[in-house]
């Protein structure tokens, strides 16, 4: 049963993680999608393992990258069509002169997506205590503007921490749970498994309303690829769905388990270690998520977190919300109401 378990969750969460063969065809696939090593990359792997894009007519090719900064250098080098990262990357590319549209939210429902963590030795037992400590995150990132928003709901102002750049994901997890970082801020699943290991979370996103967490494409894809976007986004939808429809880890995976392990002996041959490292936070932290359905930034939503990137320096301007999101890419069912929805006014803000 154990052995089971841990290959379904090889085959559930490595997939877009492994070796680049495993999801290119012979000819160039119809997408190319930079994935970063956190939980909401289940939209991708759930519609690739079970066949959904091929369902809908496409080829996808993810990109695995480690950090922001690995997908900046990926857009630099013009090998994604679009990636699952959160509105604040979306933000700092535009202002490297990339021409992008955020086209869904992707926010975990379910459970918090981002807590800062503390040691459990580090002698720091409540968010009070984080005044004057230091808090390892990716800088300039949406874990910067996330850390800011749950150290705001305490009281708490940046001046009065530092921040220390660790950018990779997995390696700010690893120093963590080594006791080399006395603090950081990790998204899902490892902020989870170092709890369960005897960590302490002092925050999580749940202090602030709205967590970017997004998938955005190039202008260029959307023009050339819109129907691809398109078939690839009522995939993701179709998924979300089967996802949401389970309140736990071990009920989805006796739910799905058959499916995803087809794929045992491809994942077993193309794993490499920092996929690996992933896996084994899955396999400890045993969480299950539950994804938005489809829907885009509300225009405050988006107000807010540009203003933060303004004020953090990760932008010289302000661009118009039109300019930045575009939810008619979604599924049809969805895609009638998304220009009422994103004008709604939201009910609260981060602060």
């Amino acid at each position: 049963m154990k052995r089971g378990i841990c290959f379904v969750m090889v085959c559930l969460l490595l997939l877009p993680l492994a070796l680049p063969t495993l999801a290119q065809e012979e000819e160039e696939a119809d997408l190319r999608i930079g994935l970063l090593a956190v939980l909401n990359a289940l939209t991708f792997s759930h519609p690739w393992i079970l066949g959904y894009f091929e369902e809908e007519g496409i080829t996808v090719e993810r990109v695995a990258v480690g950090s922001a900064a690995k997908l900046r250098e990926a857009m630099e080098a013009g090998e994604v069509d679009g990636f699952l990262a959160d509105l604040i990357t979306t933000l700092v590319l535009i202002e490297g002169g990339h021409d992008l549209r955020l086209v869904r939210h992707v926010e975990t429902t379910n459970i918090p997506h981002f807590a800062i963590v503390a040691h459990a030795d580090s002698g720091i037992m409540s968010a009070e205590d984080l005044r004057g400590a230091q808090i390892g995150l990716s800088k300039s990132t949406v874990v910067q503007y996330v850390t800011d928003g749950m150290l705001a709901s305490v009281g708490i102002s940046p001046d009065e921490v530092e921040y220390v750049d660790i950018p990779g994901i997995v390696e700010r997890a690893d120093l963590l749970m080594a006791g080399e970082i006395q603090v950081a801020t990790l998204p899902l699943p490892m902020w989870k498994s170092a709890v369960l290991a005897g960590h302490t979370a002092l925050i999580d996103d749940f202090a602030v309303s709205y967590v970017p967490e997004a998938y955005t494409f190039t202008a260029a894809a959307l023009a050339e690829k819109g129907d691809a976007v398109q078939a690839y986004l009522r995939a993701v939808e179709r998924s979300v769905g089967e996802l949401n429809a389970f309140d736990d880890f071990e009920t989805g995976l006796a739910a799905l388990g058959e499916a995803y392990l087809a794929r045992e002996q491809e994942v077993a041959d193309a794993t490499d270690a920092v996929a690996m490292r992933f896996f084994n936070n899955v396999i400890e932290a045993r969480v299950w998520v539950n994804i938005t359905t489809a829907s885009v930034p509300t225009e405050e939503e988006f107000t807010h977190a540009q203003d933060w990137a303004l004020a953090a320096g990760l932008v010289s301007e302000l661009r118009a919300y039109e300019d930045v999101i575009d939810g008619s890419y979604l599924p049809e069912m969805m895609g009638d109401d998304m220009d009422d929805m994103s004008s709604d006014e939201d009910e609260g803000s981060d602060e």
